[in-house]
């Protein structure tokens, strides 16, 4: 699990940390979880799909059974994915995995 300090859709707003999923008393206690970053991290089936606010960037990032629609309601659903996956996993829905402009280090579908 990674954690996002600070809010805000400017990348150097906020700092991060990852920290082993492992251990159940990590938390990310007044920041954002971060809970995948691509479909491998997630139950089979299920997709890395992420809730983005421009104003305060992401709200959840999550698995889910697809990420046609936000996790909450009203914001953009943002699916996640891996550069380095042997098969684009964004090809399936038609786009391209890329790298994230909010959030350094993740890639998302554009």
């Amino acid at each position: 699990m990674c954690c996002r300090q600070g809010f805000g859709g400017d990348p150097g707003d906020g700092s991060f940390e990852c920290v082993s999923s492992g251990n159940p008393l990590q938390s990310c206690q007044g920041g954002q979880q971060i809970k995948c970053d691509d479909r491998t991290d997630c139950p089979t089936g299920q997709v890395c799909c992420g809730a983005f606010d421009s104003n305060q960037g992401y709200r959840s990032v999550q698995c889910a059974p697809s990420c046609n629609n936000s996790p909450i309601p009203g914001l953009q659903p943002v699916r996640f994915c891996d550069p380095n996956a042997p098969v684009d996993e964004c090809a399936e829905i038609m786009k391209t995995c890329t790298a994230s402009g909010s959030l350094p280090g993740f890639h998302v579908c554009k």
